[in-house]
C-alpha cells in the first residue's frame, strides 16, 4: 500500500443519515444513534460485563488494576444515569 497516496474506501450500510454539518455534536449523535439502529437488540441490553470481559478490552500484557482506571484516567463526569443517556441519544438531546 502506498501510504503517502492511499487508495479510498467506502463502506455502506444502511440508509443515508442526514447531518447539518454545522454542530459537530449533533452530527456525532445522529451518526451513532444510526450505527445503534444497525445493531442486533442483544447489542442494546445494558449489562455489566464481566471482570473477565473488560480483560480482555485491555492490550496485551496489560497488568494493572482495572478497578483503578477510573482514578488513573477520570475523564468527565457524566450526570446522567445509563437509562437516561440512552433515551438522549435516541431523542437526540444534547448532553
Amino acid at each position: 500500500m502506498n501510504l503517502t497516496d492511499p487508495p479510498t474506501i467506502r463502506i455502506r450500510v444502511g440508509a443515508p443519515v442526514e447531518i447539518g454539518r454545522d454542530d459537530p455534536d449533533a452530527d456525532t449523535k445522529a451518526i451513532m444513534a444510526a450505527i445503534v439502529d444497525l445493531l442486533p437488540a442483544e447489542a442494546r441490553e445494558r449489562r455489566t460485563p464481566t471482570e473477565d470481559e473488560l480483560r480482555r478490552t485491555f492490550p496485551p500484557g496489560y497488568s494493572g488494576d482495572p478497578q483503578a482506571e477510573d482514578s488513573r484516567r477520570p475523564g468527565p463526569k457524566i450526570d446522567h444515569t445509563a437509562e437516561q443517556q440512552d433515551a438522549d441519544i435516541i431523542r437526540n438531546v444534547p448532553a
